[in-house]
């Protein structure tokens, strides 16, 4: 991304790199695009994938940085959250922020649309509220999209190669520009709907 930014800077072609706002874990507050990462270079405890978008916002200068969630869609895909979670029997419940892939995309366009004459910088581009993801299951399985081997543990027991960010991450930025994105509740029964009319 580095190498990108300084060759679109000696161009003079504008950059948009997306992020992660996986660089926060816990709940003292909702992280703002003004707060320092806790969870991300400077902190022992978190993933290689963590420090380097930390590390890559450190870096990156005159470009629009698009810090994306937890990515959910209505389409079948390994990396969609809600594949995802279908396919894990052990689940830890913990409330985050969450990004709809085509709320995002609409984002995309109306900034694309507005000139892109919005100030360079870092935006949490996520939907509106958080969620768990026992209220998740809950609404897939009301839609008929069920794994009989799912439970839910203590995220202490979880094991994972790396510690997982669990946070909320605040939209009032985006909400200033007038390009917020839905609630997330919402926006991502739309998407389980699609999903079952699919026949996952």
């Amino acid at each position: 991304p580095c190498n990108i930014n300084k060759v679109c800077q000696q161009v003079g072609v504008p950059m948009i790199h997306l992020s992660s706002g996986c660089v926060y874990n816990g709940y003292d507050k909702q992280y703002t695009e003004d707060d320092v990462p806790n969870f991300g270079f400077f902190n022992e405890e978190s993933s290689f994938y963590s420090k380097t978008k930390h590390v890559a916002e450190m870096m990156l200068s005159n470009c629009w940085m698009f810090r994306l969630r937890m990515p959910y869609c209505g389409e079948e895909h390994p990396r969609n959250y809600l594949t995802k979670i279908l396919s894990y029997n052990n689940l830890i419940n913990m409330q985050n922020s969450m990004t709809g892939v085509e709320d995002f995309c609409n984002f995309l366009g109306a900034f694309l649309e507005g000139g892109m004459s919005y100030p360079y910088g870092i935006y949490n581009v996520v939907n509106d509220g958080a969620i768990e993801a026992k209220e998740i299951v809950g609404i897939m399985y009301e839609y008929g999209l069920k794994n009989p081997y799912h439970r839910f543990i203590p995220l202490n027991q979880l094991r994972t190669k790396a510690k997982r960010s669990n946070c909320i991450l605040s939209t009032d930025k985006i909400k200033k520009i007038g390009l917020a994105l839905p609630q997330v509740r919402q926006s991502i029964t739309a998407a389980i709907i699609q999903l079952a009319d699919r026949g996952l």
